[in-house]
């Protein structure tokens, strides 16, 4: 494959104008590319539809995905903590009941 076109493809990817973006995209690229191997002419239409999916699917690339799914993460432990059984104070009433 072309370099640039490598290039370009790891950048995207990744996502744009993020350089652990560039770098996730690099590390997934290398890794399709060798576990592709034996598709041979037929890798780069692998390559490009994965790309179109990721450009439709993850518009600012696996970066932005991944803290996507960390700030969830973060969320829910939270939420998990703020409920756990035995840590909830329920409002009392104006009796103090």
């Amino acid at each position: 494959m072309d370099t640039s076109i490598l290039a370009l493809l790891m950048v995207v990817v990744g996502g744009l104008g993020k350089t652990r973006g560039a770098v996730l995209g690099a590390i997934l690229l290398v890794f399709a590319s060798e576990y592709l191997r034996f598709l041979k002419e037929y890798r780069m239409l692998v390559y490009g539809l994965g790309l179109i999916a990721c450009m439709m699917f993850l518009p600012g690339g696996l970066s932005q995905a991944v803290a996507a799914l960390a700030e969830a993460a973060r969320a829910l432990h939270t939420w998990t903590e703020r409920y756990r059984p035995g840590t909830v104070s329920l409002p009392r009433g104006k009796a103090g009941v």
